[in-house]
């Protein structure tokens, strides 16, 4: 796994980004998106809302 540095810009548009996902998507197999959310989950499918959640914190404290 790679590992970026994202500058205040870049971290704001990225955080952004998931929360519009979290509160607009209604994610199916038939989107082309839903190919790129799935491609390294294995079989658990795409990230739910908690689990975005989690995610934006966790990039909110290691940024900090």
């Amino acid at each position: 796994m790679a590992i970026i540095k994202l500058n205040d810009r870049e971290l704001s548009t990225v955080l952004a980004a998931l929360h519009y996902w979290q509160r607009t998507a209604i994610l199916t197999p038939e989107l082309p998106e839903y190919d790129i959310a799935c491609e390294n989950c294995d079989s658990d499918g795409p990230l739910d809302d908690n689990e975005i959640d989690a995610l934006c914190e966790r990039i909110n404290c290691e940024e900090g």
